[in-house]
Parts: C-alpha cells; structure tokens; sequence
C-alpha cells in the first residue's frame, strides 16, 4: 500500500474555493399542491358548510353541475388510456427514432452517412400510425370535456350572481358578498381538481395488467428450500459437467456439452470465435442463468444448491459491455463493494490495480469527481471508463474473478501493463478470462478453445502450440500480423 499512499492526496483533492452553498431547487410549489390535494376533502367540506349559510341549495348546485364534468374526464381517460396501451409497442419506435438522431452515441454515424432524414421520416410514419386516431380522438373529447367545464364554471357564477342579488336586497352584507363569492369559487376549484384526479384512474387502471404480470412473475431462477452458505474457502474449484444451454426463445443451443474445471488460484482463459459461447459461460458461472442440460458445481456441489446472495458474494465480474454510472469517480469504483465507499485506502489500491491512478490524479476533485455526461464534470474516454471499471472488479474481495474482455478499449502499452502483473492481481483467486488478443491469453494457467459451443482444446498455451491444432493456428495467423517474413525468421 505504500504506493496508495503516495497518490493519495491527487485523489482526494478537492477544488479550492469550497465553502459556497450549494444550490437546492425551490420545490415549495410541488410541497404545497401535494399538501392541498391531501387536504382537498376536508376543505371541500368546510367550503360547502359556508356556502349552506348562503343557501342550501347551494353547495349542492356545485356538486351536480361537476358531475358531467367528472363523467368526460373518466371518460377521456379511459379512452385515451386504452388506446395507449395498444400502442405501447409502436411508441416504443418512436421513442427509438427519436433517440437514435439525439443520442450522442449514434451522432457520428447519424452525422457522416446522413441518417437524420431516414430516422425522421420513420418518426413521422409511426407517429402518423400510432397517435393519428389518438389525436382525433383527443379533440372531439376535448370539446365535450370543455363544455363539461363550462358547465361547473357557470355554476359557480350562478352562486356569485345569487350573492350579489342577495347583497343588492340587503339580505347580506358586503363582507358576506366576498365570504361566499370566495367560497363558491374555492370550491369549484376543488371540485375540478377532484374531477381531474378521479379521471386518472382509469388511465391508471389500463396499465395495471402489465404490473400484475411483473409483480407475479416467477423468479428467474429457482430458489433451493434450504440454501447452503458459499463457500469460503474454495477449496475443490469450479467445474463444469456436459453443460448445455440455449438462451429462453432460441432455436438452437449456444453449449452442447461443455466439461472442464478450475483449481482454487487457477486462471483459465476461454478462446474461440465470435458466438462459440465464452461469454454465455460467463454468465452461467455467475449464475445469471442455469444450464438447461447438466450442471456446474462449486466445491462439488451445484450451484442451484447455494444462497444466491452469498454466491453472488464470492464473485467478482467486469464484461466489455460495463456500466458507466452518472456518478463521481468514488462511487464508481465503489460499486463493486459498497461498504468501501468511504475506505480510501481499499478504493486507492483498487485504482492502482486497475490501472487508473494517474486518472484519477488528473481530475479536478480527484475521487469526488463527478462523471459522466449527463451530469458530470468531466466526460472520461472510453477506455478510462474501463480502467475505472477494472477498478471496481478488483475492489471487490470475491474468489473467483470473471473478465470478459475486461481490456478491449484499453490501448496496446496499458493492456500490457496491466497483464504484466496478472498474476499479481489475481493471486489466490480462481480467474476466468476471455480475450481475443492471444499475447493475453497465454498468460493463462490452462486455455479451453472452443468451437460452435463445444470444448475442442484444452491445455496450457505450450501444450496446445505443440498439438498444433485449431488455437496453434489462430495463435500464429493473429502473430503474423504484428512480425514481417524478416521479423519472423529472425525470432525463429
């Protein structure tokens, strides 16, 4: 840790200046229309006992002429809300083309090959389609809800128009006048604000069949009756027995097969071509899926069999496809163990081993840097965002450690620096890595090849060069593309 300690300070630097208060959005209008609807019965009873002074009748002319106008609410409502439901998928595509031509990601191809009129041609297509009968439909309901409307404002100009009659015969008084004139309008106002809530059921209501299915659905997966505790020390390793798998819908099988094993501190690393199944193994180890055909056991036992928290727990996984979080530097890393968030010393060392020191030594508030573009305040490329990615992998105290291409936008110079120490980082835990740069993959203790989701080598990388077979082959074709005929011949 004595090189923590000698970064330390960059990392948690903070700009000078502190002290000014920060900014908090003024919400006390949103409090006190939450507030006022919750007292909306209460003070609609109050206000109609005060009109009842001015005549019986009144409060009730209130009342009945709101009825129509709660009636159109509901049902435009109900309507509307129907007809949105159907369209769900549609507003999905409109959402897609509409992010597509603003979404940063997308800008440089959207920009180079001219995609914004295609994209806005579809918008407009689906919208045409998906909110062309809606918007019909919205203005005849409008009109009816509007006359609804009127109806209760002209009610409650009758009361006024009452009270002045009655102040005009003496009846009332001036200060009666404005009592009453207050009160009929207050509680016109809070008839149409319950009008407007009420006609937000049904639109609610519409919807409550897709929330059922979620909050019903079964687990993704089966939960053992009585889990065992992970263990800790792993002392017999993973392995794999004839696994087969195949993704929920698919036609075909991803693994037909797949048997190895990993010893406790082994690394095993998996190559083979683009959907052979690395990463489905991956996934499988970190039980974010079960196999359909066979098993995989830890310490002998089934994984089906453990606490899926405490298995989780034992697990450390970074995959070329991490989760940039709008947050600041310390919070990122501290996503792999959340009781570190505030242990500079755990959160230092992760940094290093990562990768990311001079990162992180770089930016304005070190640590309490916020990121990200959305609200940050520095924008991180795509492979510091992978450094800080590492970070978190090796923050976290598992004993097996998942990388799915965990260098992939890491440049040629940091990927070496990082692999130079592999056995360093790694020590004491089982590592499963996947690569397609073979310089990092014969660093691996053992080496599985596979071939449309079956293991078709296995060995350490001297091993396999000497079989020459199908990883021998790939090994020297990505080689030759970094040696000349001369360069070759003069290693050889």
């Amino acid at each position: 840790m004595e090189g923590a300690r000698q970064v330390r300070g960059p990392f948690l630097r903070r700009r000078s200046g502190d002290g000014e208060t920060p900014r908090i959005p003024d919400r006390s209008r949103a409090d006190d229309d939450r507030r006022a609807r919750r007292n909306l019965p209460v003070t609609s009873v109050g206000l109609a006992l005060v009109l009842v002074g001015l005549h019986p009748l009144a409060p009730v002319v209130l009342v009945l002429a709101t009825i129509p106008s709660m009636v159109r609410e509901w049902e435009y409502r109900d309507k509307t809300g129907s007809h949105l439901y159907v369209q769900t998928p549609k507003t999905r595509n409109l959402q897609y083309a509409r992010e597509t031509m603003l979404s940063p990601e997308e800008a440089k191809d959207v920009r180079l090959y001219n995609l914004g009129g295609f994209f806005s041609a579809r918008y407009d297509g689906v919208f045409a389609t998906a909110m062309g009968s809606l918007d019909s439909m919205r203005r005849r309901l409008a009109l009816q809800t509007s006359a609804a409307g009127v109806l209760a404002a002209a009610a409650a100009s009758g009361i006024y128009l009452y009270a002045v009659w009655a102040t005009a015969r003496g009846d009332i008084t001036i200060g009666d006048l404005l009592l009453y004139a207050g009160a009929a309008t207050a509680l016109g106002s809070n008839l149409a604000m319950l009008a407007f809530d009420i006609g937000y059921l049904p639109l609610v209501l519409h919807f409550l069949p897709s929330l059922d299915r979620v909050l019903n659905a079964p687990p993704d997966l089966p939960l053992p009756a009585t889990p065992r505790p992970a263990p800790r020390p792993i002392r017999q390793g993973v392995e794999f027995r004839d696994v087969h798998f195949s993704y929920p819908g698919a036609p075909t099988e991803v693994l037909r097969g797949v048997s190895f094993s990993m010893r406790p501190g082994e690394s095993l690393a998996l190559v083979g071509h683009n959907g052979a199944g690395k990463t489905t193994i991956v996934k499988l180890l970190l039980r974010l899926y079960d196999p359909t055909e066979g098993c995989i056991t830890l310490d002998g036992v089934d994984l089906r069999e453990y606490d899926l928290d405490e298995l989780r727990g034992e697990m450390g996984a970074i995959f070329q496809d991490f989760v940039r979080y709008e947050l600041t530097a310390r919070q990122n890393i501290a996503m792999g163990d959340l009781s570190a968030l505030d242990d500079d010393e755990r959160l230092v060392a992760a940094v290093e081993q990562g990768g990311g020191a001079p990162l992180i030594a770089e930016l304005p508030e070190g640590l309490d840097t916020r990121l990200g573009r959305e609200f940050g305040e520095r924008e991180l490329s795509g492979g510091e965002w992978q450094k800080l990615a590492l970070s978190r992998a090796f923050l976290r105290d598992s004993q097996l450690l998942a990388l799915d291409e965990p260098t992939a936008s890491l440049d040629v110079q940091t990927e070496y620096e990082v692999y130079s120490r592999f056995h360093e980082l790694t020590s004491g835990r089982m590592t499963l890595l996947v690569s397609h740069r073979f310089s990092t993959i014969r660093m691996a203790d053992k080496i599985v090849y596979l071939e449309c989701g079956r293991v078709c080598e296995e060995g350490t990388h001297e091993s396999l060069m000497a079989v020459q077979g199908e990883y021998a082959r790939l090994y020297q074709l990505q080689a030759s593309h970094y040696l000349t005929e001369d360069d070759a011949e003069a290693g050889a």
